[in-house]
């Protein structure tokens, strides 16, 4: 829980604009043990890098075998592709 309330407030903050650690620590949550964090690490990565986060993403897809996450991957894929993520 607490790490995916960190990484909702590190999304939606203008922080990470100006660090970079925010956007790598989102992608070391798509590794997490934990389904939820990996699903919240991809909504979260994406508002922040937009299509920059398309690699990591398409890598995690690739592994992802949690049907709620690979589900939120496409989504957000398909969305980031399209353009029509906005960060």
């Amino acid at each position: 829980k607490i790490r995916v309330d960190v990484l909702k407030v590190l999304s939606k903050s203008s922080y990470h604009s100006r660090q970079p650690e925010v956007g790598q620590a989102m992608r070391d949550a798509l590794r997490d043990s934990e389904f939820i964090v990996r699903g919240f690490a991809v909504k979260s990565l994406s508002s922040v890098e937009g299509s920059k986060a398309v690699p990591p993403l398409e890598a995690l897809l690739k592994e992802e075998k949690n049907a709620v996450v690979l589900k939120v991957l496409n989504d957000t894929l398909s969305q980031l592709k399209s353009g029509s993520v906005l960060r």
